[in-house]
């Protein structure tokens, strides 16, 4: 997979926030992101960054920690799957955000109608079930292990 389309299985459930709350990007960029994300296609580096600044300076920082590219995928992952949840722990932003927009990873429930419902357990602790698209899986299986972002399966674990 290009780095481009995995950053964007991450990115595009969050750039609703950029299109709808911010205004960053049009509604026609916003579909091109789910274009993407959802069919495996690579957009422009520069316009990725340009977009998504703040997670790109997060990344940098890592890249440069790992001795590797920005768009090496395991500079990616490490930021989506082992320190986005921090940064949005230190973040001012309401409970509720907080709990969608972590990455958590999960166990497939059940399916019906695009969905699946995933079994989680949440910042505070507890378990809870959430259903996402699966939008980027050809077939996700009940059992299957999962990470979530926002209302998106993004990947198996």
């Amino acid at each position: 997979m290009e780095p481009e389309v995995y950053f964007m299985k991450y990115a595009y459930p969050c750039a609703h926030i950029l299109c709808d709350v911010r205004g960053d990007v049009s509604k026609e960029e916003f579909k091109a992101m789910e274009d993407a994300a959802v069919n495996n296609k690579t957009m422009d580096r520069e316009y990725l960054e340009r977009v998504f600044f703040r997670a790109f300076n997060r990344i940098e920082r890592i890249a440069d920690e790992l001795g590797k590219d920005k768009w090496n995928i395991e500079v990616i992952k490490e930021y989506f799957v082992e320190r986005h949840n921090d940064v949005l722990e230190k973040s001012d932003y309401p409970e509720s955000f907080k709990e969608m927009c972590c990455v958590y990873e999960g166990t497939v429930m059940s399916e019906a109608d695009g969905e699946v419902v995933v079994s989680y357990v949440s910042r505070d602790g507890s378990e809870k079930k959430r259903k996402v698209k699966k939008d980027y899986f050809d077939e996700l299986k009940i059992g299957d292990k999962v990470r979530i972002h926002w209302q998106y399966a993004v990947e198996l674990c």
